[in-house]
């Protein structure tokens, strides 16, 4: 971006010193150049130029229009988009019938065991539309073996076109996932720190393990933990985790629900983001 923007101007300084020490002054030129010359002096030299700041400009404010640009999604539908980068990330975005009343959407975005985004979007998105939130299932990102340096790339490239073309409150960013889905959304609330999330909602999940807890997670952070009463792996890691986010001033919410090691039925995530909603209004 910056190297095609100096060229411009460049040329612009280079088109105006030839202009100054010779407005014909070019290899190559025929005899229509000059008598365009004798008849017109100074008026090509002032086109070029002109053409030179006009391309320069409209460089400038192509690249400022796509730092933000942001797409329409149709109300009340899930709509699938292909992110920008190498890595050909898909996800689906399950925008709300009606805004809320601050005309800014809190963002939720989920992550899956088996990189199905429409699939965890399934449940998730009437109780998102009941409170005016906007839900995204993201696709390719699950459990197993994966190159490291591949799997942060698309983790990279999807959120940050997630975030760049959906409307949304930006002080209102959550992630969440079932099983190792929030596992990814713990872990990215550290490795992305500056975006600035607000939540994490996770369904069947825990951090990893004892290790995982000297992590540098953000402050504050409200996390929901959705998990059936016979969910042993979830339960046994649950006081654990919370442990670790309220000593560093969040808050922690647990919703049980009758069943094992499975997605949440809707009513119960509908109660945790209502439950987000009241945190929000109290803490901020």
């Amino acid at each position: 971006m910056f190297l095609r923007l100096k060229w411009l101007l460049e040329l612009i300084a280079g088109v105006n010193q030839e202009c100054a020490d010779d407005p014909w002054r070019f290899e190559g030129r025929v005899w229509v150049e000059s008598t365009m010359r004798a008849v017109f002096p100074h008026q090509f030299c002032f086109a070029r130029c002109s053409i030179a700041i006009v391309l320069a400009l409209l460089v400038c404010s192509s690249f400022s229009l796509g730092a933000d640009t942001k797409v329409h999604l149709p109300a009340g539908e899930v709509t699938k988009r292909l992110a920008e980068g190498s890595t050909k990330m898909t996800y689906h975005v399950a925008m709300p019938k009606e805004q809320p009343e601050s005309g800014r959407a809190p963002l939720l975005i989920l992550f899956s065991p088996g990189g199905d985004g429409k699939r965890i979007l399934e449940p998730v998105a009437p109780a998102a539309n009941r409170y005016g939130w906007i839900a995204v299932g993201v696709d390719k990102l699950r459990n197993g073996a994966m190159d490291t340096r591949l799997m942060q790339r698309m983790e990279d490239q999807v959120l940050d076109d997630i975030l760049r073309v959906i409307p949304h409150d930006s002080e209102r960013i959550y992630l969440g996932g079932l099983s190792g889905g929030a596992m990814r959304a713990f872990s990215l609330t550290v490795r992305r720190k500056k975006d600035g999330f607000a939540g994490v909602l996770s369904m069947g999940g825990w951090l990893g393990g004892t290790q995982y807890a000297r992590r540098d997670y953000p402050k504050g952070l409200a996390v929901a933990m959705i998990a059936g009463d016979k969910d042993e792996g979830a339960h046994q890691w649950s006081r654990h985790d919370a442990a670790v986010f309220t000593r560093l001033g969040g808050r922690v919410q647990m919703f049980v629900f009758p069943g094992g090691h499975q997605m949440a039925p809707t009513g119960i995530i509908r109660q945790s983001i209502k439950w987000f909603d009241k945190d929000w209004r109290t803490y901020h």
